[in-house]
């Protein structure tokens, strides 16, 4: 998949924030490495096609990193199947529901928690 002018104003958007590069490449999916947001953040090799490209606003970028991973994103949506499943069910006293989200939440921390303290692995590398 090749780097669009969009993503790459993205891109450069994220980077003058701040974003570590590790987390815009998680943030499109692993689609591209951190070595191809170093190529755009200095317009080397590949990145220098995008040397006309001006940053996205902040209005247009993505919530701040870290993202979290494909298999965390799974734990999430596995932990919110119960509070599914209790909405689902009208007649549920609403504590119960709140209880639901409650442990999801918590569920949600303990996942968030533990990417933070992992090296972010990036997905495959693609060169254009």
């Amino acid at each position: 998949m090749k780097i669009t002018n969009d993503d790459a104003a993205i891109i450069k958007g994220m980077l003058a924030r701040g974003d570590k590069q590790q987390w815009i490449a998680a943030w499109f999916g692993g689609t591209w490495n951190s070595g191809r947001m170093s190529e755009i953040n200095t317009g080397m090799k590949s990145g220098a096609k995008f040397a006309h490209v001006k940053p996205a606003s902040r209005d247009k970028l993505p919530p701040i990193g870290p993202y979290v991973s494909g298999r965390s994103a799974h734990q999430a949506l596995l932990a919110l199947g119960p509070v599914r499943a209790t909405i689902e069910r009208m007649g549920v006293a609403q504590t119960s529901v709140s209880e639901a989200i409650e442990r999801a939440v918590k569920a949600l921390t303990a996942i968030n928690d533990n990417e933070t303290m992992k090296k972010p692995t990036v997905g495959r590398k693609n060169y254009d």
